[in-house]
């Protein structure tokens, strides 16, 4: 019998994103190294997924909320192993891993929050998420991926065993050829990546362009990214007459030569959010960030003031930080020059490292 194994479960699609199928691969290799397996599963497999088709494990939410798939699929794997940590990443539906925690004599669960419950949560229901996870009906450890996140868990599932390990980049892939300490010859070009769904802000941040348009501005934007509202958006920038001011590229499986061809970054979400790891690659390629004050955003820019912060991300404060940006090029300058300070905290390199050194010490106390 082998002696641990770590089973993680990916509530996304591999492929879709490099970076869920990035840092996994970097887990399996660390953990091998230890003579621990990785034996990953995801809801869903692209044809861009790293993985190869004969290591393709699928698990929905519906066969993780079924006793029999876990009873013929996963109890027996676990089973091969002395040790074994079932870690799932990102949300959930309720659903029935605790099982294996009563069916297996060295078996826990832990969860990674990858994002923030916008729903609050009543006193009676912590008092009895608390009592669920006393008796291994709910994660034993709790990994939020910002402290935002970690407190919103705490409140959620009890302060014991939650911590906070954040999500990292591999920053050698991060380096730009532009040098933006010297002036700008040309107009400012901003640029928004992520979902084109109303929570982002998204439609806000058109508005603010409409704005910027009747004050005379220059600036220009790109909106890289796919969604439901894409048609909607499309629509609302012809009737403006922003075409010639923005750009919308579409879903990219591959953003990095996007950062490399504009000056700035737009994060103008609506909701709180767990972690940007758009505004931390922003940072890594050295570009200053206008974002909103949600969740765990402003703790990538906790040690450095190479961002904006917007209080409320209203149409009219995103268009004032842009003017700001491209009206005062010696105070855009100052923000370029702080935003790799503090970049190292990051690294996926650094990410990895204490999620091993949190398997490592979870596997030892179950002896």
């Amino acid at each position: 019998m082998n002696r641990c194994a770590v089973v993680s479960f990916y509530n996304t699609p591999s492929g879709m994103f490099p970076w869920w199928d990035q840092f996994p691969n970097l887990i399996t290799s660390k953990l091998s190294t230890l003579n621990i397996d990785h034996i990953l599963f995801y809801r869903e497999f692209t044809e861009n997924s790293l993985h190869a088709k004969n290591q393709q494990r699928l698990a929905t939410n519906t066969e993780l909320n079924s006793w029999k798939w876990l009873l013929l699929h996963l109890l027996p794997l676990c089973r091969q192993y002395e040790k074994v940590i079932i870690h799932t990443h990102s949300h959930y539906p309720p659903i029935k891993v605790w099982l294996l925690t009563h069916l297996l004599p060295r078996c826990e669960w832990h969860i990674t929050e990858h994002r923030i419950a916008s729903n609050t949560i009543s006193r009676n229901k912590q008092r009895l998420k608390i009592i669920l996870r006393k008796f291994n009906l709910l994660p034993k450890h709790v990994i939020g991926v910002s402290n935002a996140v970690k407190d919103k868990s705490s409140i959620s599932y009890g302060p014991t065993n939650v911590k906070t390990i954040y999500n990292g980049i591999d920053l050698s892939q991060y380096t730009s050829s532009q040098d933006l300490s010297k002036p700008l010859t040309e107009p400012i070009k901003f640029l928004y990546i992520g979902r084109l769904d109303k929570k982002k802000g998204v439609i806000e941040l058109i508005e603010a362009f409409k704005l910027l348009k009747q004050n005379k501005s220059t600036a220009l934007l790109t909106i890289v990214g796919g969604g439901s509202l894409l048609q909607e958006l499309k629509t609302i920038c012809n009737e403006s007459g922003l075409n010639k001011t923005i750009t919308f590229a579409g879903h990219q499986p591959n953003v990095r030569p996007y950062y490399e061809t504009h000056q700035a970054v737009i994060v103008p979400t609506q909701i709180e959010e767990a972690l940007s790891l758009v505004a931390i690659e922003a940072k890594a390629m050295g570009l200053p960030v206008i974002y909103a004050n949600k969740g765990g955003l402003p703790e990538v820019f906790s040690e450095s003031d190479s961002g904006i912060m917007l209080e409320s991300p209203s149409p009219i404060e995103i268009s004032n930080a842009v003017s700001r940006l491209t009206n005062d090029l010696n105070f855009y300058q100052t923000l370029a020059s702080k935003a790799k300070s503090d970049i190292s905290r990051f690294d996926i390199e650094v990410m990895i490292e204490q999620y091993i050194n949190h398997y490592q010490q979870s596997f030892s106390c179950m002896d």
